[in-house]
């Protein structure tokens, strides 16, 4: 197709330079390259002190998440290897918990962490529920003994790992998938070449589609509005996905989302 796409540029550029030039004829601008990726910069903010995502509160170095058009028009953070999606989440009465530690960051990472001996990580606060900065999180390979213990392989380095946000925008609605908090274990089980494979795993999920938007996207000229519906979250291990309980009724969420074309 590269190729073929290669060939018809030359022919045309041939015919170009033959054609006598015309006098007087404006100079149209060149067509946006059709291989480079279509980004958006997508941002969350709270309204008042409702349930919801935000982020301009200094959670990441930038007020917005850059995100990629994709098929269907759906807005996804793949493919988009720069930008990690970390949102302030304000989900008060959410009763979560998690088995790992969590990292969002590589920098955040304590000098000598043991994959051996998780400190515990104490489940909800009826005070305060899920709350503060989300997103990203960590790979990390182990070597495993006879016993069964863990130490960490010194020769692949703790990495980040940024986690996925999409987004599919409707008439008047928007489906919110966001997987976050991951904590990843991967593990030489290759007899004679290496081979790596996640032996252990734990994110969130934040997901729910036809959440009402007051705002009217297009590609040209993005859009703004306010997002509501109830937001469910999950807890993801290895074999399920677990919904975390909330207290009384299901927390309602209210926020505001802006889509902007990037520049």
């Amino acid at each position: 197709m590269r190729r073929s796409w290669i060939m018809l540029m030359a022919v045309a550029l041939a015919i170009a330079v033959a054609l006598p030039a015309e006098a007087g004829k404006p100079v149209k601008p060149d067509k946006p390259d059709p291989t480079l990726p279509t980004l958006f910069d997508v941002t969350f903010e709270f309204i008042d002190g409702n349930p919801g995502f935000s982020s301009a509160t200094g959670c990441s170095d930038d007020t917005a998440i850059t995100m990629e058009l994709g098929p269907a028009d759906r807005l996804g953070t793949l493919g988009v290897d720069v930008d990690v999606p970390m949102l302030d989440v304000k989900l008060p009465g959410l009763e979560w918990y998690r088995y790992y530690p969590y990292y969002a960051d590589v920098g955040d990472v304590p000098d000598g962490f043991d994959p051996d001996g998780y400190p515990t990580v104490d489940p909800y606060e009826a005070d305060t529920g899920l709350h503060g900065c989300h997103g990203a999180g960590i790979d990390v390979t182990i070597i495993r003994d006879g016993d069964g213990v863990k130490t960490l392989d010194t020769d692949r380095p703790i990495v980040q790992y940024p986690g996925l946000m999409m987004l599919q925008i409707g008439d008047g609605t928007v489906d919110f998938l966001w997987h976050s908090d991951y904590y990843r274990e991967w593990e030489n089980v290759g007899k004679k070449k290496p081979r790596y494979v996640a032996t252990d795993m734990e994110d969130f999920s934040y997901v729910d589609n036809q959440l009402a938007w007051t705002g009217d996207w297009n590609k040209t000229t993005g859009g703004t509005g306010v997002v509501t519906g109830v937001m469910n979250v999950t807890h993801f291990s290895p074999g399920a996905y677990v919904p975390f309980v909330y207290q009384g009724d299901a927390v309602p969420v209210e926020f505001t989302m802006t889509i902007t074309p990037k520049d």
